[in-house]
């Protein structure tokens, strides 16, 4: 069985969690709580063909003081979610002239990596495409995504879409084909919080 190694970057107070907590428990706490190091969950997924793998999913800590961390949890990563806040151009820039190339910088072994940004709160925020122009601006090649942890919206069909694209459309979207009456994740968590 295959797995895939997908890690979650961002800003502090970006809502990287809530956006995990949205995916695995379909609940949104609105707590001003900050990850400690890095969670883990586990995401069992069932592709078109009968056959399961799994989603090792890191959500990473924002504060600058765990920074020294992040190449502990990049180490084989297939998938960054680098994720800002759409209230906040502040994180934007920060994803792209600090956490990604970090992430390139600490990347052994020259791993292809797909990256996708995120944008988070949309529920705070009238629509403006100019954050899809910043993100070209600086990469050419990168998918977008807009979502908010707090109502729901977008959030599983973002995975669904990353995951799609990855595997090279191996999983199929709930909302228009079944596999067998299963969804295409079935979502369990393993650990809290890692500190190493």
């Amino acid at each position: 069985m295959d797995n895939y190694k997908a890690i979650l970057i961002g800003e502090v107070s970006v809502g990287k969690s809530s956006i995990v907590n949205r995916l695995v428990y379909d609940k949104f706490d609105g707590l001003d709580s900050h990850t400690i190091g890095a969670s883990f969950f586990m995401i069992d997924l069932h592709d078109k063909y009968g056959k399961n793998k799994k989603l090792h999913l890191w959500d990473t800590a924002g504060q600058e003081r765990f920074n020294s961390l992040i190449p502990l949890y990049i180490r084989n990563v297939d998938i960054v979610l680098a994720i800002f806040d759409l209230s906040n151009t502040a994180t934007l820039y920060k994803l792209l002239e600090f956490w990604i190339p970090f992430i390139e910088s600490h990347n052994i072994g020259n791993k292809s990596i797909k990256y996708n940004i995120i944008g988070n709160k949309m529920d705070l925020i009238f629509h403006e495409k100019m954050n899809e122009q910043i993100i070209t601006n600086f990469y050419s090649n990168i998918n977008y995504f807009e979502v908010s942890a707090k109502t729901g919206v977008g959030v599983k069909e973002c995975f669904e879409k990353i995951l799609n694209e990855f595997t090279n459309n191996k999983y199929v979207e709930t909302s228009t084909e079944k596999n067998n009456n299963q969804p295409i994740m079935s979502i369990r968590k393993i650990e809290k919080s890692c500190t190493c």
